[in-house]
């Protein structure tokens, strides 16, 4: 799926199923609770904690969370993430040179 897919998707799921009365703040809170599974997870596979077993499958899920997470929050933020991305690759190639 392209990046306005994912936030069409997101977008229907959450007025169908989720939560729409979450503020940007709620979002935000969510994005980072879900940044932190990643980094447990990335944790676990460094062996800096061993109280679980990494999974690889686990971390999938927990990136995958933190992109629908931001996918919700650019949605409530009327923020077309294709569009943000492309500044950002604008960007590097001005800092960086194109690839």
């Amino acid at each position: 799926m392209e990046l306005k897919e994912l936030q069409k998707y997101v977008r229907d799921w959450i007025n169908n199923v989720g939560e729409t009365n979450w503020t940007k703040w709620n979002y935000f809170s969510r994005l980072v609770e879900e940044v932190g599974e990643v980094g447990e997870q990335l944790s676990l596979s460094e062996g800096v904690k061993k109280h679980k077993k990494f999974d690889k499958d686990v971390l999938k899920e927990e990136i995958g969370d933190v992109l629908f997470v931001l996918l919700a929050l650019s949605n409530k933020l009327d923020i077309d993430l294709s569009e943000a991305f492309n500044k950002v690759r604008e960007k590097h190639k001005r800092k960086f040179g194109d690839v």
